[in-house]
């Protein structure tokens, strides 16, 4: 969603960040399988689902494999219905 930490804790702290529906107030708020991220960035609201925790920070590409996007899912089901 974001490259840095210190960007991530900015969103945090302006209110642009939500987890299952309450808003988040502190960086580092622990988050576990299942849990439903909201982020308004850039105009945008972003929806993403918690698969799965890592055990230490790597690579973006290998965390794509820890969430879904659930905001795409939705764009697609309103275009198909349109």
């Amino acid at each position: 969603m974001v490259r840095a930490r210190e960007r991530a804790a900015a969103l945090i702290e302006s209110g642009a960040v939500r987890l299952n529906k309450q808003k988040v107030v502190k960086p580092g708020h622990a988050v576990k399988p299942g849990d439903v991220v909201t982020i308004a960035l850039h105009a945008r609201v972003l929806v993403y689902e918690v698969i799965d925790v890592a055990d230490r920070r790597g690579p973006a590409k290998d965390a794509t494999r820890l969430y879904r996007d659930l905001a795409q899912k939705t764009d697609a089901s309103a275009n198909e219905d349109g």
